[in-house]
């Protein structure tokens, strides 16, 4: 916004009232000088190369952004400003459609308040994940948006850059600078942007509610609701993790896919190999990462914990839920693994799979994992999925995976919360879930969607994403807890005290981890 107000200077949005670009020809006014005339200022009507090329690039950037170029014709309301040492504290624009702007300086930098014209159309900002894959389906859901409703338009902003969606968009919310719409929120933040009124509830709006009741049932819907029963981000893709392993490396030791935990551990020990006979293994079953970020253990200890709790996840209703035979079981193994060096204690280099180098032989990921594998193109590497195996006695009914779901959020910053609602429900209609397979090789969180004949082709697209399909309505995620993330943290100093370094029995370990969650929620 700020790049197209300010180009407009080019345009004549400046002190001389002139335009210093002369759209006909291309050439470009070499300044504006002062002047002791009337209007204090005087147009220097040179052309030299370096204005003409300066102006074209910067203009050229502007025009390439959807975003700038819409302000590119705004210009500003009452005397200009001929000198830094008197630009006011706050200038209106007009634009097109009879469209206002008001830029304010206050203690925060600058603030934006837009009005539209009677005839202008409502206009939401939408940012979508910024991986390539997911901006492209933002964009053409976009475009397609834009072509049948003329009253709302749609502009699509990648995710700024951060360390985080979680820390990119609370940092917008301190800032009041959210989006309309945002696609990328896990419930790890959800729980937090409620408590700091940030977003829209979504079960209650028209548009939104239809979609939910076509899409879900009150069983997917149950573990998303906040304390009042409301639905305040709308599930959109879910990530079921399951077991994949490399088909060759299991055939050669001998081994079918393990089912349960027990066949799990076997299968570590026969498979750890030392291939180059220097004393040491260079390859294993699988890789349990030595890190204790709170998110690692999606791939470790939770989903594992989940295959054999019965769905059960981490705390509920204020109370800790982990402290079980799920979690003792999980954690054992994970300890066996380390103490008889069947998990490598290492972390591998950052950019290299150890499963798709052949290291180890299974992982425990998502279907999004499918869509790398497909574009690595590994020579000769042939792999297939089960489910994340349990202990021994779980009933297959009662076999839930790890699902880190995305849902989509509509921000309480918006000024139009019912087009935004709409939206969000063509974002997740069937021809847009459709889409998001096809493209991303991610799962809509969609009741039945394995058994459904208008995406089977669709699923068929990916190796093995039937067969993550299926786990979409048998999957957890994580709890809806404005403490998630510090409960996660926890754990990981459970997992690392009680399975990487062995310093304190797996049963103690988590019951110093449940008590000190147990602080953690009476603190609140």
């Amino acid at each position: 916004m700020l790049a197209g107000v300010t180009a407009g200077w080019f345009l004549g949005a400046n002190a001389a009232g002139v335009a210093m670009y002369e759209e006909a020809s291309g050439r470009t006014f070499d300044g504006i000088d002062s002047d002791t005339s009337a209007t204090g200022v005087k147009v220097n009507r040179n052309a030299g190369a370096e204005s003409t090329i300066e102006a074209l690039l910067a203009l050229q950037a502007v025009t390439g952004d959807p975003d700038a170029a819409r302000y590119l014709r705004f210009r500003p309301m009452g005397e200009a400003a001929v000198s830094l040492a008197s630009v006011p504290l706050t200038r209106e624009y007009s634009g097109p459609g009879e469209a206002r702007l008001t830029l304010r300086r206050d203690s925060s930098g600058v603030s934006i308040d837009e009005v539209s014209g009677p005839d202008a159309p409502i206009t939401l900002t939408y940012w979508p994940a910024a991986n390539p894959a997911e901006v492209r389906l933002a964009n053409r859901l976009a475009a397609r948006w834009n072509a049948e409703h003329a009253d709302v338009q749609v502009r699509v902003q990648p995710l700024p850059a951060g360390r985080s969606t979680e820390e990119v968009l609370l940092a917008a919310i301190v800032a009041r600078a959210t989006p309309d719409i945002s696609s990328n929120v896990s419930s790890a933040l959800l729980a937090r942007l409620v408590r700091a009124g940030g977003v829209v509830r979504l079960d209650d709006r028209v548009a939104t509610a239809a979609r939910l009741a076509e899409r879900t049932n009150s069983a997917m819907l149950a573990p998303l609701r906040l304390p009042d029963g409301g639905i305040y981000a709308f599930p959109w893709k879910t990530n079921p993790e399951m077991l994949m392993y490399n088909v060759e490396l299991l055939a050669g030791a001998g081994l079918a896919p393990p089912r349960t935990q027990g066949e799990l551990l076997d299968a570590l020990r026969r498979l750890v190999r030392d291939t180059d006979g220097d004393g040491r293994a260079d390859r294993w079953g699988m890789w349990a990462t030595l890190k204790t970020t709170w998110y690692e253990r999606f791939y470790d200890f939770y989903p594992l914990y989940l295959a054999g709790s019965g769905g059960e996840t981490l705390v509920r209703d204020g109370a800790v839920r982990f402290e079980n035979e799920a979690a003792v079981q999980a954690l054992e193994l994970l300890r066996a693994g380390f103490a008889e060096g069947l998990l490598p204690k290492s972390n591998f280099a950052l950019g290299r799979d150890p499963f798709a180098d052949g290291t180890v032989a299974m992982k425990i990921i998502g279907p999004w994992f499918v869509k790398e594998m497909d574009e690595l193109k590994v020579q000769g590497l042939t792999y297939d999925v089960v489910p994340v195996p349990a202990a021994e006695g779980v009933d297959p009914g009662q076999r839930f995976a790890f699902a880190d779901l995305r849902s989509i959020a509509v921000f309480s910053t918006t000024r139009h919360p019912d087009a935004a609602a709409r939206f969000v429900a063509y974002l997740t209609s069937p021809d847009a879930d459709r889409m998001l397979i096809e493209e991303a090789s991610q799962l809509p969180y969609r009741r039945g969607l394995s058994a459904d004949s208008r995406y089977r082709r669709a699923l068929s697209r990916w190796p093995t994403l039937t067969e993550y399909a299926t786990y979409v309505e048998q999957s957890r995620d994580l709890d809806v807890d404005p403490d998630v993330v510090e409960i996660f943290d926890v754990l990981s100093e459970a997992y690392e005290e009680g399975a990487v370094f062995g310093l304190v029995p797996v049963r103690e370990a988590l019951a110093k981890a449940a008590a000190e969650v147990r602080r953690i929620i009476d603190a609140r």
